[in-house]
């Protein structure tokens, strides 16, 4: 008797077991087949904010050729050395005058740049960039790609992205994410930047207050043009371009004040303070390179819905493991991936939607375009993005709050500057002139 109920119990158990390993298996050949087809290409809003803007008001077209004869993308590193002074344990600064051998090896290197130095404080006036961002580096014309990466050579890819361990749907849909998105033209503005600024003091030295006043404006407008393409590491450098402006003007200013005639130091005054400084950061934009992430994790019924893919897993190993070494090569274990192959129908069956994630992002969205509006108050902020941070996102999409507070922190301290130079110039134009 007993023995007949251990061989029942072991045919029930076998039966249960069998149907299980079917029951999965089946719902994983089913898994297996769908993958996520992004269909939103969101490099269009980026590049729609420039596409009708007329020729003569953008930069790059006035730019692309002199960085091309300069190898300005490919010299970048021996342009950083020459104008800026590395010491152990101190930051970087730039070179000066009281740097003997090395200020005139910056002055000769800025003699050898003078028409490159023209054409950046000509650009530098242009209302916009007007660079056409492209999501792969074959995907620039041929001009725009010499004048942005030189002549290194990306691979047939273009991209350089190492493939090793990575699922090749997932690689691909990596290399064509906001994610992976290449703003080689911002770090290009902020090594600009350093030569105007070098520049600068020699000019003072010089007594130039036209070039001195033409190098502040363009400054000024390299924070502009960085600001246009509106992602979040766009309003990094359109913030430290600021900072480069107001740096240089304040260092002039100590020199030369009463050398400046009024109408150089209105210049000045407006190219300071034409930007609202809280207007680099847009709402609508911040969280973008999030909803390009939710179209490649989650598969898409056309009506705004889908279920979560196992591509959300090799994300996340594949970004945390760039951001630390930007190298990527997934453990196998035999355990582990048996249980990978186990769990992946459970996320289409009970993991989150597509349309309730989307949803997620949309109402941070409009919860961080609520409180990023004046009056501007720090204790308001924070109390009302407590209740963005509060919402926790199934898929790893968090809201980046301390990103936001750092950001408005550095913006208030650019504004303040700005308010304390605008202070500076009306009292120059307004105290009486010497005799």
């Amino acid at each position: 008797m007993a023995r007949t109920l251990r061989r029942q119990f072991a045919w029930l158990t076998f039966g249960f077991v069998t149907v299980v390993v079917l029951a999965v298996g089946s719902l994983h050949m089913y898994y297996s087949r769908q993958q996520p087809q992004p269909r939103t290409n969101f490099l269009t809003s980026i590049n729609s904010l420039t596409t009708s803007v007329p020729e003569a008001e953008k930069a790059w077209p006035i730019y692309r050729p002199i960085f091309t004869t300069f190898k300005f993308q490919e010299s970048n590193y021996e342009l950083w050395q020459i104008f800026c002074i590395s010491a152990p344990g101190k930051d970087d600064r730039l070179v000066a005058p009281s740097d003997g051998a090395d200020w005139d090896t910056a002055k000769t290197e800025l003699q050898r740049l003078a028409p490159l130095l023209a054409v950046l404080r000509e650009g530098g006036k242009k209302p916009y960039f007007g660079l056409q961002l492209q999501q792969t580096i074959l995907d620039y014309p041929l001009e725009d790609r010499k004048a942005l990466f030189g002549d290194y050579d990306f691979g047939p890819t273009g991209a350089g992205f190492v493939r090793e361990g990575v699922p090749d749907h997932v690689a691909e849909s990596y290399e064509n994410s906001l994610s992976n998105l290449r703003v080689s033209h911002l770090a290009i503005l902020r090594i600009a930047a350093i030569l105007l600024q070098v520049d600068t003091r020699l000019a003072a030295l010089q007594h130039d207050t036209e070039r001195v006043t033409q190098n502040i404006e363009a400054l000024f407008g390299f924070a502009n043009h960085a600001q246009q393409t509106k992602l979040s590491i766009a309003t990094v450098y359109a913030m430290d371009l600021h900072r480069a402006g107001q740096d240089c003007t304040e260092d002039t200013l100590s020199q030369l004040a009463a050398k400046f005639p009024p109408d150089q130091l209105k210049r000045i005054r407006h190219a300071v303070t034409h930007t609202e400084i809280y207007d680099l950061l847009d709402p609508q934009f911040y969280f973008l390179d999030q909803f390009d992430l939710i179209q490649r994790w989650f598969t898409d019924n056309g009506q705004g819905d889908g279920y979560l893919t196992n591509d959300w897993r090799s994300y996340q190993r594949l970004l945390q493991d760039i951001n630390m070494s930007f190298n990527y090569s997934e453990k196998k274990h035999p355990l582990g991936e048996l249980w990978n192959w186990a769990a992946r129908p459970g996320l289409m069956l009970f993991g989150p939607s597509r349309k309730e994630t989307t949803a997620l992002q949309e109402k941070q969205v409009l919860m961080l375009a609520n409180v990023w509006r004046a009056p501007w108050d720090r204790d308001r902020l924070l109390a009302n993005l407590q209740a963005m941070r509060d919402l926790k996102s199934p898929v790893d999409l968090y809201p980046d709050i301390d990103g936001v507070i750092v950001l408005f922190d550095g913006m208030t301290t650019i504004r303040e500057r700005q308010s304390r130079i605008a202070i500076s110039i009306d009292r120059l134009l307004n105290s009486p002139e010497e005799e």
